[in-house]
């Protein structure tokens, strides 16, 4: 099992810019590995996207 995610900055769209944040969740199976689950989700106002590093 593995879990990946990314920050995504959605622009250019007829609504106010976008930040939100993918995540995506893998299986192995066999020699190939599939996604088992995708969540899309958007900060509150108060918060902010903050990296593994932090």
């Amino acid at each position: 099992m593995a879990f990946a995610f990314c920050d995504i900055h959605c622009d250019g769209t007829t609504a106010v810019p976008l930040d939100l944040r993918l995540t995506v969740g893998f299986v192995k199976h066999e020699n190939d590995w599939v996604i088992t689950h995708e969540h899309h989700s958007v900060p509150t106002k108060d918060e902010v996207l903050v990296g593994p590093d932090v």
